[in-house]
């Protein structure tokens, strides 16, 4: 049980707040409410009133009498008040204190219950929000994670349901980064639950959730063997790119990329341009903090002149967020001849990439 007090003025006896503290050896733990004072020099005792509200009216609850500027006692839920009167040497009582109102609240031991598959949050662009469920949860509860190094992060705002079955928990933006928590929930009183194993990312999606993207890159071509296009002079191309990608797990996703190239070899008495086509099979990883991520391809190339399968290829790249939904990319690929040659080349490329 918890002791909360609002203290008047007094006057030959001035009391002060009262603490709690658990009785150790009392099972179920047992709450203790310690009353102190102070003033009354050369008193010889005290006599200690309590009294406990009972309607609209305080009737006496105790009346002691103690050597000490202190009085330990244990009370049920529920408003009390209390006053100090001291007695002098001659054994005569002095001018009491004022009435000092306590309420005193009935101290239960939260719960959470551990989820079967993971804890529910999500995140936004103000912050994050997470869901818990157990029992016994006070309104006053306090709410804190802790992280790795040991270190309290206090939610902005904590949302108790009216039967104290669940919790929603509030974090600003920043408050967290990626790592493992343990959240603890305090009642007042004292007793306290927590729970590890909350595997927090700052941005986090479902299992199946699509993006889409567009982009364009310039892919010159370094022949590495064989005989082919580009050992005849300078051969690029430039592409256009969408694709279809799927989440697998919260920051890995793979899809289907599909490409329409044109190219061209120069200098001028050698140049020959066509066109050509491509399926990927794309497999994307954001790095932390969701401002970067590494791609790996791996598909095949049309002509489209005639028509006819000539190539694979298989590549890796670097994407990095400038904007929201506008970002660069950088990588290599290695292509090979299909068929009639066996030529192949590696393309180093830049580009610009839009995901939605």
């Amino acid at each position: 049980m918890l002791t909360a007090l609002f203290l008047l003025e007094l006057s030959a006896v001035r009391a002060q707040t009262a603490n709690y503290f658990l009785d150790p050896d009392s099972d179920p733990p047992r709450f203790i409410q310690r009353l102190t004072w102070s003033g009354g020099t050369y008193a010889l005792h005290c006599e200690i009133i309590i009294e406990k509200e009972e309607g609209a009216d305080y009737v006496n609850y105790l009346d002691k009498f103690t050597n000490g500027n202190f009085y330990d006692i244990s009370l049920p839920p529920g408003n009390y008040r209390f006053r100090i009167i001291p007695y002098d040497i001659l054994g005569k009582p002095s001018e009491g204190s004022r009435w000092a109102e306590f309420k005193v609240y009935n101290a239960v031991k939260p719960e959470i219950y551990k989820p079967d598959d993971e804890f529910e949050y999500f995140n936004d662009s103000h912050g994050s929000k997470f869901e818990f469920s157990g029992k016994n949860i006070e309104p006053d509860a306090q709410v804190y994670f802790i992280n790795a190094k040991g270190e309290r992060i206090v939610p902005s705002e904590i949302i108790r349901s009216g039967d104290g079955d669940s919790l929603r928990v509030v974090f600003d933006k920043n408050q967290l980064v990626d790592g493992e928590y343990e959240v603890f929930i305090v009642n007042p009183g004292g007793l306290e639950t927590s729970l590890g194993g909350i595997d927090y990312k700052t941005y986090r999606e479902k299992f199946g959730f699509m993006h889409y993207y567009a982009g364009a890159s310039f892919m010159p071509s370094v022949q590495s063997y064989g005989e082919g296009l580009s050992a005849e002079g300078f051969l690029f191309h430039i592409n256009a790119r969408i694709g279809i990608m799927s989440c697998i797990f919260s920051n890995n996703y793979i899809g289907m990329e599909f490409t329409v190239s044109w190219y061209s070899l120069v200098p001028d008495e050698l140049k020959r341009d066509g066109f050509t086509s491509g399926m990927n099979l794309i497999f994307l990883n954001w790095l932390p903090g969701r401002n970067a991520a590494v791609n790996y391809r791996i598909g095949i190339g049309f002509d489209m002149q005639p028509m006819d399968l000539n190539y694979v290829n298989m590549g890796i790249s670097f994407l990095y967020r400038v904007f929201q939904n506008f970002s660069v990319e950088g990588g290599v690929n290695f292509s090979r001849q299909a068929v009639d040659r066996n030529v192949g080349e590696l393309q180093p490329w830049v580009g610009l990439t839009f995901l939605f």
